[in-house]
């Protein structure tokens, strides 16, 4: 029986070793796309290198060109291709996850072109108005990394126009973010427009330098970085707030809803699913809200009955806005805040690590002070909703 058993043990473990061979190499193409991927997004991304240890992007920005736009979303539709021409029956268990995850983010941001949400890149959170955080994230040691930076601003009004141009061909084509979430941006472009260099945000990483840096050196790289400043830096984005004030924010949505939009109530359902990562509707997504703040309100009122207030949780909403007890403008504040909380949703994470979908995302201790600038976005958080209302903080 053993001599009629030999070829087939023989075979089972040819077939076998080939299983695995091709495992390994459907493996290997996948990280060989995703090793590509990686290298694309450092190169169209230059400030994301600076997180990575490498210095060679600081003198750039993101080209947000139309055309460039396109050509990412080309870029993007390849790399789906590749990962879609892969089996992941034929790839081992932590691949076939990684091509998955992969996928659907390219899945999901290829979507998202279609419908145009590349056209509405700024908000009163997010845009250029807000490019001085930039140096926040850089490590400044050398004469070369304020040249650096210095070169950035030079390349600054170049992005403003890249900006303007694909914000003129959302309007052309009815992509353009809703008034209410643009009505600061023009006023935060003018905060950071300073008759007095030293002044303006841009400056900041001009006021402190290392021992190593010479006083002749340090002298030249303030003049420099003032002159960039008064003559590059503030033209460019009086220019582009006048953009915004007399194009942009007259063409602006009146809704506030994305559904408003024609064909927005798909990028609105695509939007949802990207955020999600789920295949739940907007509808069950809105009931979960219901629930929840039916649920919070019922906790909310315990605590008022708890702590003895009199009222109802309006006014006890409006005693946690106003009473001075609870009010404060020093950032050294504000950072005792965020540490606390940043605190408790430690400790609440530690009891879910297990699920880690299920974890709250916990930010790390902010250390840098507020800029005058930012403090507003972070006091609007306080604003209470609409009764009945479901919304995102």
């Amino acid at each position: 029986m053993a001599k009629y058993m030999t070829p087939v043990i023989t075979g089972l473990c040819a077939m076998a070793v080939g299983m695995c061979a091709s495992a390994f190499a459907d493996d290997q193409a996948v990280q060989t796309i995703i090793d590509d991927h990686w290298r694309w997004t450092l190169d169209t991304y230059p400030e994301l290198r600076r997180e990575y240890g490498d210095r060679s992007g600081n003198t750039m920005w993101t080209d947000v060109s139309p055309h460039v736009e396109e050509q990412r979303q080309q870029r993007r539709i390849k790399f789906a291709s590749r990962l879609e021409a892969i089996e992941p029956v034929e790839l081992s268990e932590d691949m076939r996850l990684n091509r998955t995850m992969l996928l659907s983010e390219l899945r999901h941001d290829i979507s998202a072109y279609e419908h145009g949400m590349h056209l509405m890149p700024i908000n009163m959170r997010s845009g250029p108005q807000h490019r001085h955080s930039a140096a926040e994230r850089l490590i400044f040691e050398t004469e070369q990394d304020y040249r650096d930076w210095i070169n950035r601003l030079r390349a600054l009004p170049a992005q403003l126009e890249q900006y303007q141009a694909l914000l003129r061909e959302g309007i052309a084509k009815q992509r353009v973010q809703a008034e209410i979430v643009m009505r600061r941006v023009p006023d935060q472009i003018d905060r950071v427009i300073e008759d007095d260099a030293t002044l303006s945000p841009f400056y900041n990483a001009f006021k402190h330098f290392p021992a190593t840096i010479g006083a002749n050196t340090q002298a030249n790289l303030v003049s420099e970085a003032k002159r960039v400043i008064e003559d590059v830096i503030n033209p460019a984005y009086r220019q582009f707030g006048e953009f915004m004030r007399t194009t942009y924010l007259p063409a602006a949505r009146r809704e506030p809803g994305l559904g408003s939009l024609p064909g927005g109530k798909a990028a609105y359902n695509q939007r949802v699913a990207a955020y999600t990562t789920t295949d739940i509707s907007p509808e069950e997504i809105h009931q979960i809200g219901l629930d929840e703040v039916a649920r919070i309100r019922t906790e909310m009122n315990a605590i008022i009955a708890e702590v003895g207030f009199k009222g109802d949780i309006a006014a006890f909403n409006d005693y946690l806005r106003t009473d001075p007890a609870f009010i404060t403008n020093h950032p050294k504040h504000y950072l005792r805040v965020i540490k606390r909380f940043r605190n408790d949703l430690t400790l609440s994470s530690s009891n879910c690590l297990a699920s880690y979908h299920e974890c709250p995302t916990v930010c790390g201790p902010y250390q840098t002070p507020l800029h005058p600038i930012r403090q507003p976005l972070i006091t609007c958080a306080l604003q209470p909703m609409v009764q009945g209302q479901v919304g995102i903080m």
